[in-house]
């Protein structure tokens, strides 16, 4: 993660609404370290006839930003359970690297927060647990550069990792991730550190706290926890064989509960008008599921 790129501007950060046309927003989360899996996800696109490729294979085996007219979201989740941790946030910020300003998105989900946290609240070995000092440093500057954040909007819905009662307000969720990024800055390697960090912990409920009811965080709730009726929100978290739906919410966490079977792993498209699902089937091919037309 290269902190040295420059900052994405505040309007850009919480909306793709300042880029011009309408483009597809594809959403992939809860990749936990799968970096195979996720490339499959990330090439359905191009293995669709009626898709443009979103990314492509160069002559090394790399995955390459197809210029084409897309938002690629990264929703959140993908750090630790798997072992690619390290090379799939290297996917990330390569393709960043090479798309145009505000074009490849990462929000984070509630294992980021490892790296928020380490001795909040301490995990087993995981990439989180083992990560560095510069990694943490490398990856809150990213926070504080926008090219980390908790939500944007999209055409209809909020994008964001698991989604709150009450909505997810990408303004205010964005910023007060910022302004713990720097407070956590401030105490890193410092012998303040572990203070700072239950101080942040427990200034930033909204985003941070964990559970399993509207007292959570926005980066805990299951997909059932929330009501049908809450604002539109496209979201992870919740591990599933195939995208679910629930009222106004719309989930596509696919990794995980596909590792064992032949296909299953994809990715969300919202467009201006639909929301769809690719997804890979047991023989390789792509298929599309309407998940919201009109």
């Amino acid at each position: 993660m290269d902190a040295s790129r420059s900052t994405l501007s505040a309007k850009l950060r919480h909306s793709i609404a300042p880029l011009a046309g309408e483009p597809t927003v594809v959403s992939l989360s809860d990749v936990h370290g799968h970096l195979e899996a996720a490339r499959s996800a990330l090439l359905a696109p191009a293995d669709h006839p009626d898709f443009d490729p979103v990314v492509t294979i160069d002559s090394n085996g790399r995955l390459e930003w197809a210029g084409n007219d897309y938002v690629l979201a990264f929703n959140g989740d993908l750090v630790n359970r798997g072992p690619d941790s390290a090379a799939v946030l290297e996917l990330v910020d390569c393709l960043r690297e090479r798309a145009p300003a505000g074009r490849v998105r990462y929000n984070i989900g509630n294992h980021e927060t490892g790296l928020f946290f380490r001795d909040v609240y301490p995990s087993d070995d995981c990439f989180t647990a083992r990560a560095t000092e510069s990694t943490v440093r490398a990856f809150l500057e990213s926070v504080l550069a926008g090219r980390v954040t908790v939500a944007f909007e999209g055409h209809r819905y909020v994008h964001t990792h698991a989604g709150h009662p009450d909505g997810v307000d990408p303004v205010t969720a964005n910023e007060a991730l910022a302004e713990a990024a720097s407070r956590l800055l401030e105490g890193l390697g410092t012998e303040d550190d572990e203070r700072i960090q239950r101080a942040v912990y427990d200034a930033f409920p909204n985003l941070f706290a964990a559970g399993r009811d509207a007292s959570a965080g926005c980066l805990w709730l299951k997909l059932e926890r929330l009501p049908a009726d809450a604002p539109r929100q496209l979201v992870g978290h919740t591990p599933s064989e195939q995208p679910r739906r629930n009222g106004n919410m719309i989930a596509g966490d696919l990794i995980g509960a596909n590792l064992e079977r032949d296909g299953g792993e994809g990715v969300l498209l919202e467009r201006p008008g639909e929301v769809l699902a690719l997804t890979r089937s047991g023989d390789g091919d792509v298929e599309r599921t309407v998940l919201e037309r009109g």
